[in-house]
């Protein structure tokens, strides 16, 4: 059975967005004003993000950190 998406992180979210909707709307037009806007933007992505909501992880693999020689030098 899949995993079930927590309703109640969409709605935080969503609820989240339009607090910032509403804090943007209030301010004067400016840097801070179109700061709020983009977070509002970025919550409200997150909320339509089911992969996000369940914890998944878009292809983060890890690599393995090596030292590599410079072409010069000999192992």
């Amino acid at each position: 059975m899949a995993k079930l998406i927590p309703f109640d992180a969409s709605i935080a979210m969503r609820l989240k967005a339009i607090d910032a909707a509403r804090r943007a709307r209030a301010l004067p037009i400016g840097p801070e004003r179109n700061e709020l806007r983009q977070l509002a933007l970025a919550y409200k992505a997150l909320a339509d993000n089911e992969a996000w909501l369940a914890g998944a992880r878009a292809g983060a693999r890890r690599r393995r950190m090596t030292r590599r020689a410079p072409p010069d030098e000999k192992p």
